[in-house]
């Protein structure tokens, strides 16, 4: 396992985290006096080496420090500067076991319980130490203070309480009770679900419903005693015979349990295990003990823990309206139903969430008619399984169910004719869907109990539905006539008039809403670009109807309006960066002006200079985007004008300057893909100073060497990554490519042969029609930026962009990739949608900063034809090519191919050390071993 040195690779870090704490106390802000300073750098110096990247011990400290008034107390307090964390939390113990009241200290020993029990950790050992405070003492100082004021001001200050309150909880201490710490938190979790329902406490009934299998799996039933196992008892069968309390732990946003307690016998075989014991059984009525005692035997095999429950579900599911999501409820029931059937040899369990069939939901229904005692099914019971048809598929049969529903009740079921309508509009057929639907509105509208209850599902669902039909029917007047403030019908307008390449009418709807103003005083307009500042799919369709309809001026116009707003208006800064970053795209790309290049690298400075290094993710992504496009844009600038003009020498200063101020990392300890290092090495390069361009990125290929140098093997994979990026940036191919070919499919070595013959057919497969491109960028619409804009490809560690959403479907989804999985995880930048995971017919770009293509993207990008605004077809390519598994089965473990050349692992990073002035470090350093594979 890798170690990670905190006082050397957070070095920085503490350093201003110190110097921020003690700019802020009160002895250093105003004093400039020789020895306050060189008391404040005495401080700096000790605490930095004494809490060697401890940020625990160092705040500690530090607040310890800003208590203090004068300087030997300073110093005092420094004299702990090197003890070891658990020292300092003995010495913080004893300090608030002298000053805290008993029942603070009750308070405390609860949160230590909790602490140490709730994490499933071996708990650590109390390491307090106590002093008793004697009476003696404390009339010594009584009489002291008793001397030097009168007795008004001695109550005043309530000394006399002060020292009561001393001696009465001078033996009390602060511990954690460990040998019934397993207990206690269980009671508390019981007591949560069983107490009065406050809003103190639906936080740990959350941590109930997560963790109460493990806790009763912790507790030793031998070593608890009869009274809390009686305790337990009681409430335990509680939990599943009485509605209210199943519906305190089994709450529709919780029913993702059925995971653990229906689908898999373990959680139940927990709590059957304690109703074994005689104790835990003892304060249940005859009745539960008959029961539990069953459900342990054999006797019944059509019995079950769960049943009380699933009656209740049952209930749930066909006699409660107001239930939206009822195939939670269907697959709960499904679980627990196949689950006694297989018991009783009558069929297969279900032990997971699937799409059933139409007999598995009638075998269903039948069962909950016969547990629940019906015979005849009313409107709501009806209208219950239409909807259950509807959302399974079962379209014929939602129908029908919907028709009988409503003319059970016509007066007031709006749910069977809601039901009808969606179930039409799934159908496609839209006219029929909201001819019903407005039966609905009309019944909402004469019912004045109906609105006043169903209100927000009125305004939520019914005339969203509304609306989404009326756009599918390109009735865009009436989609948009509901709810005017929702700029998501227009969005979807937009891209309905783009597919149907009615790209004036896109700008006339953009301009209809200029004149319009929203509630917040601007025009909607501006509202809406500001709603979709950081949308692709939004950016991309107006900036292709701007240039399709002649009405560039008019996108531009409208960004500009845009961005004042989003500066003077109390917009997130989101909104601000995310529009700074779009529209000097659109005026690099589709802007005509002579001078459009030079105003959108403006606007890009501009977006870096505002966006603080610390800031949220979203944020965080436009600033790293941005720099991707300003570092690249600044080396194609000085390209266009001459590498040696005047021009070319400004632009490589802005750059020095850009990768100095926006690194995205702390010299050797850090590496991004997105650093405009990156593009300062490729200028040098370009311009052959090559020992500028190997010093530019030398603190990454450090890096890179000491990931290969550790004792991980699992993160060699990312080595290689920075090594291929690196290299390929300094026209150093040969080991780029060497590096590129230890990054093939994670797939054992003597299974090499069988992937080829897989790969050639997958390959085949993978070029992608137009349509599907079409589809990827349509999938777009939630994007919030790019693959190639954001500059967030995904680490193969984690498998999630940058931005939080999740990654794109799978190779093998894409039909791209065979299934065949590696370490890498690649959007190609062409807009094709397709993913890979390994070396194979690569090709990145040397010129940009996380750009890479397949072949036919590629080829568009050389024709002009790409139609996305990443990379330039003057840029030059490293070509990874296709992997061929016989070659990489023919290259010995531990190897690797450097050219023609084969040699080994060990002696191809020595020659790149050498090569890189990193020699130095061969002596008395761990080879490891690689396998190609890897």
């Amino acid at each position: 396992m890798s170690t990670i040195q905190l006082g050397t690779r957070n070095k920085e870090d503490i350093l201003k985290f110190v110097e921020l704490r003690l700019d802020t106390m009160e002895i250093f802000k105003k004093s400039d006096q020789p020895d306050i300073q060189e008391l404040k750098e005495r401080i700096r110096t000790e605490l930095t080496h004494g809490a060697q990247g401890d940020f625990f011990k160092l705040n500690y400290m530090l607040t310890e420090i800003s208590k203090k008034r004068r300087r030997k107390e300073i110093e005092e307090a420094l004299e702990h500067a090197d003890e070891d964390r658990q020292a300092t939390i003995a010495r913080e113990i004893e300090r608030l076991r002298q000053t805290l009241g008993d029942e603070d200290i009750e308070d405390l020993n609860e949160l230590l319980t909790w602490v140490i029990g709730a994490r499933a950790q071996q708990a650590a050992e109390d390491k307090a130490t106590h002093t008793a405070l004697h009476e003696s003492e404390i009339a010594i100082v009584k009489r002291f203070l008793r001397n030097v004021c009168d007795d008004e001001l001695f109550n005043k200050f309530g000394f006399e309480e002060f020292f009561q309150e001393k001696l009465s909880h001078r033996n009390t201490s602060i511990h954690a009770d460990l040998d019934n710490m397993d207990l206690h938190i269980l009671l508390s979790l019981l007591k949560a679900i069983y107490g009065e329902l406050r809003s103190e406490v639906f936080t740990l009934i959350e941590y109930t419903c997560y963790w109460l299998p493990d806790h009763f799996r912790e507790v030793d039933l031998a070593l608890t005693p009869p009274g809390p196992q009686s305790t337990i008892g009681s409430q335990l069968i509680k939990l599943f015979t009485e509605e209210e309390y199943v519906d305190r732990w089994w709450t529709q946003d919780r029913m993702w349990m059925r995971t653990g307690w229906v689908y898999n016998d373990e959680y139940c075989s927990i709590v059957l295990g304690w109703f074994k014991d005689s104790a835990v059984v003892k304060g249940l009525t005859v009745e539960q003990r008959e029961w539990v005692n069953g459900l342990n035997s054999s006797s019944r095999p059509d019995d079950d823990l769960l049943k009380p429950i699933a009656k209740i579900m049952a209930k749930r599911w066909l006699q409660v309206c107001g239930l939206w999501f009822v195939e939670d409820i269907y697959w709960w029931l499904l679980g627990y139903v196949t689950k006694v059937k297989e018991r009783t040899g009558e069929g297969e369990r279900v032990t997971s969430d699937v799409s059933p069939t139409l007999e598995q939901i009638l075998e269903v229904e039948k069962w909950a008619m016969k547990e629940l005692g019906v015979t005849e099914q009313d409107s709501l019971w009806t209208v219950q399984m239409a909807i259950t048809f509807r959302h399974y598929g079962f379209y014929e049969q939602a129908i029908e169910r919907s028709t009988i529903s409503k003319n059970l009740d016509s007066s007031s079921n709006w749910r069977a004719p809601f039901c009808l309508a969606q179930t039409h509009a799934l159908q496609g057929r839209y006219k029929m869907a909201l001819e019903t639907l407005e039966e609905v509105i009309a019944m909402f509208r004469k019912n004045g109990d109906i609105m006043e209850e169903w209100c927000a599902a009125f305004y939520s669902d019914i005339l969203y539905y509304l609306r989404e039909w009326n756009v599918e029917l390109q009735e865009y007047e009436a989609a948009n006539a509901h709810n005017p403030d929702s700029y998501e019908p227009i969005l979807r307008i937009i891209l309905i008039l783009e597919a149907q390449e009615k790209y004036g009418e896109i700008i006339e709807c953009l301009q209809s809403l200029d004149g319009e103003m929203d509630e917040n005083g601007l025009t909607r307009l501006v509202a809406m670009m500001h709603q979709y500042a950081d949308s692709k799919l939004y950016h991309e369709t107006i900036t292709k109807a701007g240039r399709a309809a002649g009405q560039l001026e008019a996108v531009k116009e409208t960004y500009q309006v845009a961005i004042e707003a989003a500066k003077s208006s109390e917009t997130r800064l989101t909104t601000l960066t995310a529009l700074r970053y779009w529209y000097p795209l659109f005026l690099y790309y589709d802007y005509p002006s002579h001078n459009a290049h030079e105003e959108a690298v403006t606007v890009w400075e501009q977006n870096i200079a505002s966006i603080p290094r610390i800031s949220n993710e979203l944020v965080s992504n436009v600033r790293w985007s941005t720099v991707a496009k300003l570092a690249t844009s600044y080396l194609q600038e000085a390209r266009e004008a001459g590498l040696d003009t005047p021009i070319a020498d400004t632009y490589r200063s802005k750059l020095i300057y850009l990768s100095t101020s926006s690194s995205a990392g702390a010299g050797d300890e850090y590496f991004s893909h997105i650093d405009a290092q990156l593009i300062l090495a490729r200028f040098h390069s370009i311009m052959e100073y090559e020992q500028k361009a190997i010093e530019a990125i030398r603190s990454h290929i450090k890096l890179a060497l000491d990931i290969l140098d550790d004792n991980d093997e699992s993160s060699d994979w990312q080595g290689f990554k920075i090594l291929y990026i690196c290299l390929s940036h300094i026209e150093d191919d040969v080991n780029a490519l060497a590096a590129w070919s230890l990054l093939g499919p994670t797939i054992d070595r003597e299974a090499t042969s069988d992937c080829q013959e897989i790969g050639e057919e997958t390959f085949s497969e993978a070029g992608g029609s137009e349509s599907e491109a079409a589809a990827a960028e349509e999938d777009e619409s939630s994007e919030i930026l790019s693959q190639t804009d954001a500059g967030d490809e995904e680490e193969g560690e984690d498998g999630q962009s940058a931005n939080g959403s999740e990654t794109s479907p799978s190779p093998s989804e894409n039909g791209y990739g065979g299934g065949l999985d590696g370490h890498l995880s690649f959007i190609w930048d062409g807009g094709c949608g397709h993913e890979w995971s390994y070396a194979d017919d690569v090709y990145p770009c040397k010129d940009c900063i996380d750009v890479q293509f397949d072949t036919a993207c590629y080829e568009k990008l050389k024709a002009g034809t790409l139609g996305q605004k990443v990379c330039n077809k003057s840029h030059d390519f490293l070509h990874v090519p296709r992997w061929d598994f016989e070659e990489a089965a023919s290259v010995p473990e531990s190897h690797v191919r450097v050219g023609g050349e084969t040699i080994t692992i060990p002696d191809w990073l020595s020659t790149i050390r050498k090569k890189y002035g990193f020699d130095q470090w061969l002596a008395n350093h761990r080879l490891p071993s690689y396998s190609v594979a890897d």
